[in-house]
């Protein structure tokens, strides 16, 4: 996909956004992780992707209370949820492999405001405390600038 816009040199205040960056991902039962955080203003007007994959440890050790659980992630954009939710279980039929990806795109208009990931146990067939453990791979890029 082609970069829109007038970008300018990295580490300007205006360069392009991009993040790219692996998480450790070790949630409780009720907790939520957040990741992924950017800040956003004036500078960062245009259009946004997001994008996150996550995949549960291979290790069936790495689960509390030793059963698998599902998880749940989510995109915000300053404070609102953007787009659905990505979802899937540690456990079986897949022995500890259900992963998935997740992309959504925003457009920020300006003013301050921000963009995270937050990661979760999805309540559903698991009633005991039990919890999420993985690896999560989040990037952010503009892609086009707005005046």
């Amino acid at each position: 996909m082609a970069f829109i816009g007038n970008f300018e040199p990295e580490g300007s205040a205006t360069a392009p956004l991009l993040r790219s960056t692996r998480y450790d991902i070790n949630v409780g039962s009720t907790s939520v992780q957040t990741v992924g955080t950017v800040n956003l203003d004036n500078n960062r007007k245009g259009h946004h992707l997001i994008s996150c994959g996550y995949g549960p440890s291979d290790n069936s050790g790495n689960y509390r209370n030793s059963d698998p659980d599902d998880w749940a992630f989510r995109c915000y954009y300053n404070g609102s949820q953007v787009g659905d939710t990505v979802f899937g279980d540690e456990g079986t039929p897949r022995t500890y492999r259900d992963m998935n990806f997740g992309s959504w795109m925003i457009r920020h208009t300006g003013g301050n405001a921000n963009i995270e990931i937050r990661f979760s146990k999805q309540y559903a067939n698991d009633p005991d405390g039990g919890g999420m453990r993985g690896f999560a791979y989040v990037n952010i890029n503009q892609l086009s600038q707005e005046g």
